[in-house]
């Protein structure tokens, strides 16, 4: 499931960056998912546990964009060509 979950992921962020403009270089993530945590997915690294912002912030920033990551909204988000709302998780019963 949780492959499943990163592959999804996947897509949807290649989708949001293929039909961006070139131009587009500044990434905003709102982490409005409070303190939801899990463990890192790569086996060893640092930090151990990591938040929901995680795999976004690594694929926006591998991908050369600049990201930058709030848990409160800004009033004024002119600086930004783009704005992710990250609402946490969800488990669902496999069954």
């Amino acid at each position: 499931m949780a492959r499943l979950n990163r592959i999804a992921g996947a897509v949807l962020i290649f989708l949001f960056f293929f039909i961006l403009p070139c131009s587009a270089k500044n990434v905003l993530l709102w982490k409005h998912s409070g303190s939801s945590e899990f463990p890192n997915p790569e086996k060893g690294a640092r930090p151990e546990r990591v938040g929901c912002e995680y795999g976004l912030q690594q694929t926006i920033t591998q991908n050369g964009y600049t990201c930058t990551v709030v848990e409160e909204l800004p009033e004024d988000l002119s600086a930004y060509d783009m704005v992710f709302v990250i609402l946490g998780m969800a488990f669902l019963e496999e069954g």
